[in-house]
């Protein structure tokens, strides 16, 4: 899994909306396990960290990736936002 946005560091507003942006695969999945070959079928996203922290939603799954194809053409498919 990695995540291109926001940056680590970068400030963050409450009064706007926010693009997380990232891909996450299973380098053990088969190619047509999860979403596009990914081997992932959803990627929850939360504000802060265990304990306290609080579920903001789902991302959506299969958007091309260039980090991701770096580990295989299989992943060049599995960003997220």
């Amino acid at each position: 899994m990695g995540i291109g946005a926001p940056q680590p560091g970068q400030q963050l507003h409450a009064d706007r909306d926010i693009l997380i942006v990232g891909y996450a695969f299973d380098t053990n999945a088969t190619v047509h396990q999860g979403v596009q070959g990914s081997g992932i079928d959803r990627v929850q996203l939360f504000l802060d960290i265990p304990p306290n922290s609080t579920p903001i939603g789902d991302a959506e799954l299969g958007f091309s990736d260039a980090g991701a194809a770096a580990y295989g053409t299989q992943f060049a498919n599995s960003g997220f936002d």
